[in-house]
C-alpha cells in the first residue's frame, strides 16, 4: 500500500490497537494522557520524527514503531531508550503556531509547531508572552518545525540557545531567514529550503554540518556568526552573492562544495579555508581577503572562476 504523509497526530485512546496507524510517516504524534497501553505493530511500518508522551506514567507494551527520532516526556517513568524530560510537559503552550515547553517559571523551550495554515511566518525571540508571563526563550529542539509548507514567509530566531537539528529543514516555501540565537545551529537545521531570496546567519555560535544543504537562496547569503562553518554547510546549494564576515573562525571541508555563486562572493573569515571548501563550485568574482589565514590544497579542485 502507497504510504501516507501526516503532519500531526493525537491519539487518546486507553488502548491503541494493532496496526491502529500503520504505513504511514508522521511529522508529529502526541500520546495523549489516557492512554495504557500500545500494543505491538500499532504504528508498524511508520516513521515518526517527534513523538510527545503525555501519559504520568509509561503506557505498557511500547514498541520501537511508536517511538520517534526526538521522544519527549513528562515523567521520570521508563520511555524509550533516548528522551528528554520536560516535567511541566503538560503545560505545553502555543504562541503564533509555535508551541512551547516550560522549564520553569522563567525558561522555555520551543519544541513543536502547529503545521497550521495560518502560521504564515515565525518569529522566534529571546523572549516569548504567554497571558501575564513573560519567559526566556532558550533552545529550539530537533524538527520543531520540520516539512513545514505552511510557513511562507520570514522565519527570524534570536533565541537564547541553540537551534536543533533539522529544526526547520523542508520548509520550501519560506522566504527569508534570520538567524541570531545565542548558540549553535545544528545539522540540516535550514536543508532544503529552496525558495529563499536572503538569509542572514549572525548567530553566536558554529555553523552545523549540512546546516544549509540544498538551499536556494535567490539575493543574498550574510554569514557572520561567532564561529566555524561545518562540514558541507552550504553544499550543493544555489546562491546569488555571498558575504562571510570577520566573525566566522574557519570554513570547513566542502562547506560550499558543488554550489553556484552566480555573483560576488567575499570572503573576510579570521581563520583557514578547508580543503575542498569549493570545490566543483562556480564561482563568478571572487574576493579573499588578508584576513584568512590558510587556504589549504584543493579548496578551489574543480571549480570554475569568472574573475577573481
Amino acid at each position: 500500500a502507497q504510504r501516507t504523509k501526516v503532519k500531526y497526530l493525537y491519539v487518546n485512546d486507553v488502548n491503541i490497537q494493532q496496526n491502529a496507524y500503520t504505513n504511514t510517516d508522521y511529522n508529529t504524534v502526541v500520546i495523549g494522557p489516557l492512554v495504557k497501553t500500545i500494543v505491538k505493530d500499532a504504528f508498524s511500518i511508520c516513521t515518526i520524527k517527534k513523538t510527545i508522551w503525555m501519559p504520568n506514567v509509561r503506557p505498557s507494551g511500547i514498541p520501537s514503531c511508536a517511538t520517534g527520532s526526538v521522544n519527549y516526556i513528562s515523567s521520570r517513568s521508563t520511555y524509550p531508550d533516548s528522551y528528554i524530560l520536560y516535567e511541566n510537559l503538560t503545560s505545553i503552550f502555543e504562541v503564533d503556531g509555535i508551541k512551547y515547553v516550560p522549564l520553569n517559571k522563567d525558561t522555555c523551550d520551543v519544541i513543536d509547531c502547529n503545521y497550521n495554515s495560518s502560521q504564515i511566518s515565525v518569529n522566534i525571540g529571546s523572549t516569548v508572552t504567554y497571558g501575564k508571563r513573560t519567559m526566556v526563550v532558550r533552545h529550539i529542539r530537533d524538527y520543531a518545525c520540520y516539512d513545514d509548507d505552511k510557513i511562507a514567509g520570514d522565519i527570524i530566531l534570536s533565541n537564547q540557545g541553540n537551534v536543533g537539528n533539522y529544526a526547520f529543514s523542508l520548509c520550501p516555501n519560506a522566504k527569508t531567514v534570520d538567524v541570531s540565537n545565542n548558540g549553535y545551529i545544528g545539522q540540516q537545521a535550514f536543508s532544503k529550503c529552496t525558495n529563499l531570496t536572503i538569509a542572514n546567519v549572525h548567530n553566536r555560535g558554529n555553523v552545523g554540518n549540512e546546516a544549509f544543504l540544498d538551499c536556494i537562496i535567490s539575493q543574498q547569503l550574510n554569514i557572520n556568526n561567532r564561529g566555524s562553518l561545518g562540514y558541507r554547510a552550504f553544499y550543493s546549494s544555489r546562491i546569488s552573492s555571498l558575504s562571510v564576515d570577520n566573525n566566522v573562525t574557519s570554513i570547513g571541508i566542502g562547506c560550499f562544495a558543488n554550489c553556484t555563486i552566480s555573483q560576488q562572493a567575499t570572503l573576510n573569515n579570521k581563520g583557514p579555508i578547508y580543503r575542498s571548501a569549493f570545490k566543483n563550485t562556480e564561482l563568478n568574482n571572487l574576493s579573499i581577503t588578508n584576513n584568512v589565514t590558510t587556504v589549504e590544497d584543493s579548496c578551489f579542485a574543480n571549480s570554475t572562476i569568472s574573475r577573481s
